[in-house]
């Protein structure tokens, strides 16, 4: 990755949905890789826990905590693709 690596470092990369699954292996590559990663979860304790780990490990993160709530027979997850431009 060292080719992708020059276009990423010292990018601000948001990413929701990073106290778990694809948003925490997303962020892990993405300050490995040098990006500057701005993380944010309802899950507080757990995003804290990544982004001190990142840190610890030379990365750049910054945790944002969303207040959300929901009844617990509801899961929220959602994964949004827009595309740059329509294609005809």
């Amino acid at each position: 990755m060292s080719d992708q690596k020059n276009k990423i470092a010292g990018k601000v990369v948001v990413i929701t949905g990073a106290s778990s699954g694809l948003g925490e292996a997303a962020a892990r590559l993405l300050a490995k890789e040098g990006a500057k990663v701005a993380l944010g979860a309802r899950r507080g304790e757990r995003l804290k826990k990544l982004v001190d780990e990142l840190d610890r490990n030379g990365g750049k993160a910054l945790a944002v905590v969303f207040a959300m709530s929901q009844p617990e027979e509801v899961d929220v997850n959602e994964i949004l693709f827009r595309p740059t431009r329509q294609l005809l």
